[in-house]
């Protein structure tokens, strides 16, 4: 095979497409229920109508997950994303950071996740290994 060929079989070869967070499509008894109803906790993305919440009511144990399309606590979520599925001893604290920059604590490590509207999955960074070994301010 000559170099036209090796040409030809290259053409069409596409880029895999990037893997996005699963949604829940069985949210069970809390189908029509607002975000306050179904979270454990919860952090409003200040400029995104979307909630980062954690929850146990899907039945993986608390994760965390986007409930999309809402602004306010009271609001029924479009879609939920599940964004962590693997937690033991669940997952704490989220808080929107610097644009998509998600915090959480999860198994007592905290991580920095971007999730993007599009919410294509994407590495997640260690913020701290064990919160346990936080200092807690004086307030």
């Amino acid at each position: 095979m000559g170099t036209t060929g090796l040409l030809t079989m290259g053409t069409g070869i596409g880029a895999a497409k990037p893997d996005t967070y699963p949604t829940v499509d069985d949210l069970g008894p809390f189908e029509d229920m607002t975000v306050d109803q179904m979270a454990a906790g919860a952090a409003k993305h200040p400029n995104q109508d979307r909630i980062a919440i954690v929850t146990a009511a899907f039945g993986d144990g608390i994760q965390l997950y986007i409930a999309d399309g809402t602004r306010n606590l009271s609001d029924t979520p479009e879609t939920v994303y599940q964004i962590t599925q693997d937690a033991v001893a669940g997952v704490y604290e989220p808080e929107w950071k610097d644009g998509n920059r998600l915090e959480y604590v999860m198994d007592f490590t905290r991580y920095t996740r971007k999730i993007t509207p599009s919410y294509v999955v994407l590495d997640h960074k260690t913020v701290t290994e064990n919160v346990l070994d936080e200092e807690e301010g004086d307030d």
